[in-house]
């Protein structure tokens, strides 16, 4: 599968290979160890996105807290990155952004 890759800010919209719309709705949860702290567990980011004929969806950036990825007809669409990384603990950021890699299926 080729894989694409975009940027959504919260609130965006793309159409993916001109057939599924997917907009990016908001961060629900984010508890990614920040930059400045030693961790034992790397945290998640969780968000929601809009998914053109289908309800919300959750993705997460720690696939063991939930999907990672989603597919929606002959599209795969995979979470790659929640930005920015928090650099400390508990400040969430002021505005996300995403990206999303996603492909088309083999038939």
């Amino acid at each position: 599968m080729v894989e694409h890759e975009v940027v959504l800010d919260e609130g965006d919209s793309v159409v993916l290979g001109q057939q599924v719309s997917v907009r990016f709705v908001r961060v629900a949860e984010d508890s990614r160890c920040p930059a400045s702290v030693t961790c034992v567990w790397e945290g998640n980011a969780r968000v929601v996105v809009h998914v053109s004929g289908s309800a919300d969806s959750l993705l997460n950036t720690n696939s063991s807290s939930g999907a990672d990825a989603l597919q929606s007809g002959a599209i795969r669409i995979t979470l790659a990155a929640v930005e920015p990384e928090p650099r400390q603990p508990n400040e969430p950021a002021s505005t996300y952004r995403i990206r999303l890699r996603w492909g088309f299926l083999p038939d």
